[in-house]
């Protein structure tokens, strides 16, 4: 028990001739196999061998983006104290003080997103602080707790201290170790601040993704480089602590080491709120609560406001305590000793044990393994795109560069994208491939009930694709069925074909009359049967992942190796919800009972003459000719009489040995790629010639959709739409201004047609700095125009503030500036929004619900009345047909394609000193317009006064008020139209711009 625990101050000590003996037997033992392994240093095993004496537990939980790791001391069978740690370091500041507090009490320290062995948050995003509050919230959701002990250093302590503020009522019990409370930085330094920051992120993050190994050092000199990174705070005796999980052995340079922590980390955001805000913290933390501050920290966030946050707590909270102990600012790593007699006393009085509901992060069945083919796709960069279509969406995979018009690839019959998955690794890396699956496959939609798959389908699509993208030109890569695909649409459509690749099968079959009547007769009454099946939404046979592995294996007549089949499975197959460890086959059945093109030779042999382009034929070995050779044979004759650029080249094995030996297929499509394959920007020419177009700009974690209006070789302003709405809000506006200028009009992450932002990751309203930054980056634009409607007129005040240098123009609606509002709502807003992102956050697939669906009609007056109709009815049209599509089986049904978390952003928690310090950094031409009919949303004082900074400080600010709602620009454009024209007028200068345009 507690009150019976007397502390032995001193921690069991192996010596480090025993290390390098125990180092030495193993790599002895070990002699066989790891000869030529370098032998890690003496202290990496220390610290394993200690981790094993104090029975501390590795421990993974499951999160979105990949896992949190952790070391768990203690009972099991106990909830535990979960312990955060600071900024760069990792759980192991915790291993020598832990092992000296009470053994039945539990603790769980975890490594921080980015940090020691958790998973980095996703590429393109940023590390925020507030992040760390869900991040707590999914933690205890994944245990079945209803309350949490906290304990944190540093960095780690800030982020107790918010948690239990805006959730009182969930915490039992925070200690936190020299720090107290958000940092707060003078008006003066936070833009320049942020500026820095967002700048150097996007470096960081781009230095990320291109995977390249960061610099290595000796051993001894990464604890030189710790021991002055820390300012001496961390002794060269404890730095291995934090070394053991922030470092890993180099590829390169063996013997060496290099940080293995997210660089993104050095520059992650902290809240920046006034100390008023603080104070309101500390007055709703209720929970004991204890504080070490140690007497020779060099910690600033130690220090500032410290005295006065301590006052209102001790008056607000009757279970406070603060202790100064003697130490540096990682005193609980260096001199634990000193910290153990306090932390005993405050646990001795308010620690009480309390079992374990559950344990889910310790069952490995129950976390979601990454598969084979994710991890094969996330090492080569591959992304995820969806090209919509009238019955809904064509997916795929697009390999290689995003600027780079890509050889599209067609896949055979109830095959899918996958197929290419081994080869296109091979092939030259600065060529694009954008693999499809082709309607009815993979990822993509099914055709609408009532209706059979007909090969012309696929020359819709492969037209419509190409008008998407821009594209005057195509090439193409087929296999099997997708050949003959290829075969036809190219003889079909010569000019628009520039290079053809097609791999064992060449041409469509030409069968005997009797067997085609036959099959047409055979067909079309199971092609019924499968058509009602589909419309009964049962679900198909399921079988585990072995079986389904032996289905293709067998089906596919052994073309396919075992080894490969997963590649073909992860886009085939779904989780049976019936049968949880079981999966079913998820293509539509209707695509077995598909009757081809049905062409005669003669057809076949005339398209062959107009097959004039650069055409590499492949033929497998031990595969079929799936008709008469004769066919074939007169086909091949007219290529090589016709096409000097012809080439047919054989292959030993089967029919899919692209996939399962791609190792024999590859150098033959290299070698033709590099005497017939250009790349192609000339896309650019025909947007030009396009009043508007669909373009897709590349983030990490998917596509941002926007909609270009104008001249395509001008700089556009760029145009930010408000909350819950989209591109489409500029729709009625953007006409009606001059046609020389281009406008960019953007659906933001999580609306419209953009990506979400990866599961775990949660929307913040700074994310608007490092897309617009993204954005000049993306097309090499020195400076960027704005016009931006509510939250985005909002965000371009703070982006024209925090970098003044690289704006030209700010036009804003009916927004001004960060909302000023009581200290006591904006935290009542925080802790009201964080735990419902958490409830709109990706479902794992233990957590699938049904997509909900909506009558037009009905989603029509939903937006007209949810906007206090801002939104004309008629308006409404525009920002629907971004927002939702048709629901595949059901006619005038539709779904929501934004993200639900967008509801529950986090916004700006600002000072007044603040927005009046950006107002004056303004000073381009900015036009501010006001509706009459829209409230200010906060004391009218502080509106006024920025409206007066700004007259002040820049003689091309510009008010004006226009009759209307909040969306007069989509309602009411008329009414706003004159003010924008007239302001461009003035300041708008046209910016030939001949950039990296994608």
């Amino acid at each position: 028990m507690l009150a019976a625990y007397a502390p032995a101050l001193h921690q069991t000590v192996i010596t480090m001739a025993e290390v390098v003996e125990c180092n030495r037997t193993a790599a002895q033992s070990d002699g066989e196999t790891n000869h030529n392994a370098p032998e890690p240093h003496p202290m990496i095993k220390f610290i394993e061998l200690q981790d094993k004496q104090n029975k501390a537990t590795e421990v993974e939980i499951p999160v979105p983006y990949g896992k949190i790791a952790g070391k768990w001391y203690g009972p099991q069978d106990v909830r535990p104290i979960v312990c955060l740690h600071g900024w760069l370091d990792n759980c192991g500041t915790f291993d020598r003080l832990l092992p000296l507090l009470p053994e039945e009490v539990s603790f769980l320290a975890i490594d921080l997103p980015g940090h020691g062995y958790s998973s980095r948050i996703p590429d393109g995003m940023v590390y925020y602080q507030l992040d760390c509050i869900p991040l707590l919230l999914n933690i205890m959701q994944e245990y079945g707790w209803t309350k949490i002990s906290l304990m944190g250093h540093s960095m780690g302590a800030i982020i107790c201290f918010i948690f239990t503020a805006l959730f009182p009522d969930r915490v039992d019990l925070l200690i936190g170790i020299d720090a107290l409370k958000p940092l707060s930085y003078p008006r003066e330094r936070f833009p320049e601040r942020l500026s820095k920051q967002v700048t150097k992120l996007i470096e960081a993050d781009t230095r990320n993704r291109e995977k390249s190994e960061p610099p290595s050092y000796a051993y001894e000199e990464m604890i030189d480089r710790l021991y002055a990174g820390t300012a001496a705070s961390v002794t060269r005796e404890t730095c291995p602590y934090l070394l053991q999980r922030n470092i890993k052995p180099s590829r390169k340079f063996p013997g060496k080491y290099y940080f293995d922590r997210d660089n993104r980390m050095k520059y992650n955001v902290i809240p920046g709120w006034a100390d008023s805000i603080n104070m309101e913290l500390a007055k709703r933390i209720t929970a004991p609560f204890l504080t070490i501050r140690a007497l020779d920290s060099m910690n600033p966030g130690a220090k500032h406001g410290f005295e006065e946050t301590v006052a209102v707590l001790k008056e607000s909270n009757p279970r406070y305590e603060v202790a100064y102990v003697k130490g540096t600012h990682h005193v609980q790593l260096t001199e634990p000793e000193n910290c153990v007699p306090v932390l005993v006393a405050f646990l001795r009085k308010y620690w009480r044990k309390e079992p374990e509901v559950s344990s889910h992060a310790m069952d490995v069945d129950s976390q979601r393994i990454e598969t084979l083919v994710e991890r094969h796709d996330r090492e080569h960069g591959v992304q995820e795109v969806r090209i919509p279509v009238p019955f809904g969406e064509i997916a795929g995979k697009w390999w290689g560069p995003r600027n780079v018009r890509p050889i599209v690839c067609l896949h055979g019959w109830q095959d899918n994208a996958g197929t290419f998955d081994t080869l296109i690794p091979l092939l030259p890396a600065h060529i694009s491939f954008l693999a499809l699956d082709t309607p009815g496959h993979g990822y993509s939609s099914r055709i609408p009930d009532g209706m059979s798959y007909q090969p012309m389908n696929v020359f819709y699509m492969i037209n419509f694709i190409m008008a998407e993208y821009g594209w005057r030109k195509i090439s193409l890569m087929g296999h099997s069925m997708g050949s003959v695909l290829v075969y036809a649409y190219a003889a079909v459509f010569p000019t628009r074909v520039d290079l053809v690749v097609s791999l064992d099968a060449l041409k469509p079959q030409v069968l005997p009359d009797t067997v085609m009547v036959s099959l047409m007769a055979e067909l079309t009454p199971e092609l019924v049967k499968a058509d009602r099946r589909n419309q009964d939404r049962t679900e198909p046979p399921a079988y585990t992942y072995e079986e389904a592995i032996d289905r293709l294996y067998h089906g596919a007549v052994n073309s396919i190796t075992r080894e490969a089949c997963p590649f073909l499975l992860q886009r085939n197959i779904r989780r049976s919800a019936k049968y949880p460890e079981k999966y079913y086959f998820s293509r539509d059945s209707r695509l077995k009972y598909g009757l081809g093109f049905l062409w005669s030779q003669a057809i076949n042999l005339r398209l062959a003459q107009n097959l004039t382009m650069p055409f590499l034929f492949v033929k497998a070995s031990d595969s079929p000719y799936w008709e008469s050779k004769q066919y074939y044979d007169e086909a091949i004759e007219i290529l090589r009489r016709d096409n000097a650029h012809f080439e047919l080249k054989h292959v030993e094995g089967t029919h899919h040995v692209h996939l399962s030996h791609p190792e024999r297929v590859a150098p033959i499509v290299t070698e033709f790629l590099r005497k017939y394959w250009q790349k192609d920007d000339d896309s650019e020419h025909l947007a030009m010639t396009i009043k508007v177009r669909e373009i897709r700009l590349p983030l990490p974690f998917g596509d941002l959709c926007c909609k270009w209006w104008g001249p395509s070789n001008v700089r556009p302003i760029v145009c930010l739409h408000g909350w819950l709405d989209n591109a489409g809000s500029f729709d009625r506006l953007i006409p009606l201004l001059p046609r020389e200028i281009s406008f960019l009009a953007i659906d933001l992450p999580g609306h419209g047609r953009s990506a979400h932002l990866p599961a775990g990751v949660a929307y913040n309203a700074l994310d608007v700095l490092r897309l617009l930054l993204h954005v000049m980056q993306l097309y090499g634009w020195q400076r960027i125009s704005l016009m931006c409607h509510s939250i985005s007129a909002v965000m371009a005040y703070v982006f024209a503030g925090i970098f003044p240098e690289r704006v030209e123009l700010l036009i804003s609606f009916d927004l001004l500036k960060p909302f000023i509002l009581d200290p006591d709502m904006s935290l009542f807003l925080f802790a009201d929004s964080i735990p419902k992102s958490l409830d709109f956050d990706a479902p794992s697939d233990r957590q699938v619900k049904p997509a909900r669906e909506y009558q037009y009609d009905r989603l029509v007056e939903h937006m007209h009345a949810g906007f206090q109709e801002s939104i004309s009815r008629e308006a409404c049209h525009y920002l629907l047909y971004r927002a939702f599509q048709p629901v595949p089986d059901r006619p005038g049904y539709f779904w929501r394609v934004s993200d639900q978390r967008v509801r529950h952003n986090h916004g700006l928690v600002w000072s007044h000193e603040l927005n009046l310090y950006i107002a004056r950094r303004i000073k381009v031409p900015f036009l501010f317009l006001k509706t009459t009919e829209t409230p200010i949303f906060e004391d009218p004082r502080y509106h006024q006064e920025t409206i007066d900074a700004l007259v002040a400080c820049n003689e091309r600010f510009v008010v004006g008020t226009v009759e209307g709602k909040h969306h007069a620009h989509l309602s009411n454009p008329e009414r706003v139209a004159p003010f924008v024209s007239d302001f461009l007028a003035k300041y708008w200068t046209k910016d030939n711009w001949q950039g990296s345009k994608l």
